[in-house]
């Protein structure tokens, strides 16, 4: 293969911005008409509203996250539907959050994880001869889709073939060219002329005589003739021979694919003009303004973006996975993982620093992306002035740092510059697909950072504990102008601590202004950590959604009841925390089985479908299952216990091999040689008629064993 453009990573940046961008911009008016819109805020130039931060979506949930079947599974075109349809089944919760889960038969994902959660496979999945025309062709085949184009750059066909395969596990018919269609026109734009030009190797790629190719055709052929018009003129012919009177169901793909067809072309090419003219359109506005935002965000580069778009977003993004810790995200990391995985598709070697922000050791942020704050914030006096800015003026590892800039109400005043690393409800507008929040940072681990002032400062490292917000600082450094200087700081092992801030406090040596940098941040090191459901408590979203502070819970019921953990189950009540970037840990619970068939440890969590789990079962087994979409046995012991008895549990995993002890007594130990889990993080489940209780999980890596 060709070699990829040498501006390759910054367009996919470009493009991860701009389909979030996109689903922020649709977010308060999705299903409204033109008319509603114009009424209510007249023409549409910038964001409609202001958010505290904006809440995980199904559309950036599909398009980040299932990509990453090239990841688990196999980065090559040899990666099948299955593949994608088991990333799906390992990432989304079970019928909540991730998607939009209306009833089956009503919403196509709904339904097409039914389908698979019942034994069909795609493209039974999300074909028309299981599901009906409707549910298949549904608006999801083609907005979920932007992240195969994006890993596939400028090799359209490519892009197709992996968005059929992808499409196909819940949509079918026009669901699947559609989504071909966008994600070959992503592909397109990173090396197309014009938007003309995109729109033309995009449709060059489905069935010419499909309904969605004639759509297409059909609103370039009124574009050709009235493109000196007002765009409001193409809006009424598509509701004269597209709208939705004609494409019955909740959302159907084709008068929304045409009014996006519409804004592209009267867009011209222009970013800002064709998310705006998208947007007015109406209907399934955050759907279709995401998928052309990322075509023109691609196609145009960072410098076509305005950055009043971008500011308010700060690079933050959340989801709403089984995983809580994935779940806490910034874009910046996203274009890494998407771009890593275009390299590798293209047989090309990651650059170094790539594969460094990649590799999974650390959880890292060298700011070299143009304009990218990796989602740091800044905590000051309510009169004090500062702000942070990506900058190339001053580096060490990349191409850039993150620069402050400070102007204080009074002379040696501090400024924190943090990350935040665990999330509340109060942090939202609103409970936006259902997200729930792991920390990524843990008691144990060492924040490192590299800071240079331009005068003479002091600064210091220092982490925050979310319940008593206290502060915790390591040792003062004084920084001379211009130079770079180490910080460090371990976050202590304790009685289960909650890390919510990582960051720098600066604080001016004399004068309130100061203008610093901090570059190579780093969270690393082996955690040491406990979670003590008493320190736990109920995070209430909604009155539909509330979770266990620290847990995503994939199925069941769960509460807490003086000070512990109780999961309930029909069939399995599971829940997860900590972090998917574990390898070598030791995992303890203490669990008090009251009624049900198996009761257990989950260690190595990679998701819904896949992790070990370590439990007691009836009959007086105590057993080890690996879980690949369903449970296997892979050893087992006689092992007498009783209900309403507490019971240590312990898991030691190191590389493939395990060790399971109860009580203190090792009982079982296997080595798993076939495509062992390596990482993951930890949970507790229970099977049947089930209902169980957990005092404390206790967690320790590597040499911490």
């Amino acid at each position: 293969m060709k070699p990829l453009q040498k501006d390759y990573l910054e367009r996919v940046y470009a493009g991860v911005l701009g389909k979030t961008i996109g689903v922020r911009h649709g977010s308060n008016d999705e299903g409204w008409s033109y008319e509603k819109i114009k009424e209510t805020v007249g023409e549409i130039s910038d964001y409609l509203f202001t958010f505290k931060n904006f809440a995980s979506d199904d559309d950036t949930n599909g398009t980040f996250l299932l990509p990453l079947a090239l990841r688990d599974f196999t980065c090559s075109r040899e990666l099948t539907p299955d593949h994608v349809a088991d990333t799906l089944l390992n990432y989304a919760p079970d019928h909540h959050g991730f998607f939009w889960w209306g009833p089956y038969g009503y919403s196509t994902e709904c339904t097409a994880y039914t389908n698979l959660k019942a034994g069909a496979r795609p493209p039974l999945s999300g074909s028309a001869q299981l599901n009906g025309d409707t549910i298949a062709e549904q608006i999801g085949g083609q907005i979920f889709i932007d992240g195969w184009g994006l890993v596939a750059p400028a090799n359209e066909q490519l892009a197709a073939e992996f968005a059929r395969k992808a499409a196909c596990v819940t949509h079918g018919g026009n669901g699947i060219y559609g989504g071909m269609f966008i994600a070959a026109a992503v592909s397109a734009a990173f090396d197309a002329k014009d938007i003309y030009e995109v729109l033309r190797r995009a449709l060059a790629v489905i069935p010419q005589d499909c309904t969605y190719a004639a759509m297409v055709r059909d609103i370039w052929a009124f574009w050709e003739v009235n493109k000196q018009r007002d765009w409001t003129y193409c809006l009424w012919h598509i509701r004269e021979n597209w709208w939705q009177d004609k494409y019955p169901g909740n959302c159907h793909i084709m008068p929304n694919s045409a009014m996006m067809m519409l804004s592209m072309l009267y867009g011209g090419g222009d970013f800002s003009r064709t998310i705006n003219i998208c947007n007015m359109c109406g209907w399934d506005t955050d759907c279709n303004v995401a998928n052309v935002g990322t075509i023109l965000a691609v196609l145009n580069g960072l410098k076509g973006i305005d950055f009043k778009w971008r500011e308010p977003i700060n690079d933050f993004i959340a989801f709403s996975s089984v995983l809580g810790d994935v779940n806490i995200g910034n874009l910046a990391q996203v274009a890494y993982e998407l771009a890593a995985l275009g390299y590798r598709l293209n047989d090309q070697e990651i650059p170094p620093q790539l594969h460094r922000m990649v590799s999974g050791e650390a959880l890292r942020f060298d700011f070299a992306l143009p304009g990218s704050t990796m989602a740091f914030r800044t905590l000051a006096g309510p009169k004090d002035a500062v702000r942070l800015v990506q900058t190339d003026q001053k580096n060490l590892i990349g191409k850039g740092s993150l620069k402050v800039l400070f102007a204080a109400e009074r002379d040696r005043t501090p400024v924190k510059v943090y990350y935040q690393t665990y999330y509340h409800p109060d942090d939202f507008n609103d409970s936006r697909y259902d997200p729930s929040f792991s920390p990524v940072a843990y008691p144990g681990q060492t924040i490192k950072a590299m800071v240079l002032a331009e005068s003479a400062a002091q600064a210091r490292m220092y982490w925050r504990e979310d319940r008593t917000g206290e502060f915790h600082y390591g040792q003062t450094a004084d920084l001379a102008a211009g130079d770079w200087t180490e910080l460090n700081m371990k976050i202590p092992a304790g009685k289960g601590e909650l890390v919510c801030q990582v960051g720098v406090e600066f604080t001016p040596a004399k004068g309130a202004q100061l203008t610093a940098y901090i570059d190579d941040f780093s969270v690393e090191g082996m955690t040491d950590y406990l979670v003590d459901f008493k320190q736990e408590r109920i995070e209430h979203w909604n009155n539909l959604h509330e979770e266990i502070s620290q847990f995503m819970y994939n199925v069941g019921s769960w509460t807490l009841e003086e000070g512990r953990l109780h999961g309930h189950s029909a069939s399995l009540a599971e829940t997860f925390t900590g972090s998917s970037r574990w390898k070598d840990v030791c995992v303890s619970t203490v669990l008090t089985p009251v009624n049900g068939v198996g009761h257990n440890l989950e260690f190595r969590v990679q998701g819904a479908a896949r992790c070990y789990a370590a439990g007691l079962y009836a009959g007086g087994k105590l057993r080890l299952c690996k879980k690949n979409v369903s449970y296997k046995i892979v050893t087992e012991t006689d092992f007498s216990w009783e209900f309403g008895q507490s019971y240590e549990i312990k898991a030691t995993a190191v590389g493939n091999h395990i060790e399971i002890a109860v009580n203190g007594k090792v009982l079982l130990t296997w080595t798993d040689e076939d495509h062992p889990y390596l990482t993951g993080a930890v949970g507790v489940s229970t099977m049947g008629l089930g209902h169980c209780i957990w005092d404390e999980i206790c967690v320790k890596e590597g040499a911490l064993c």
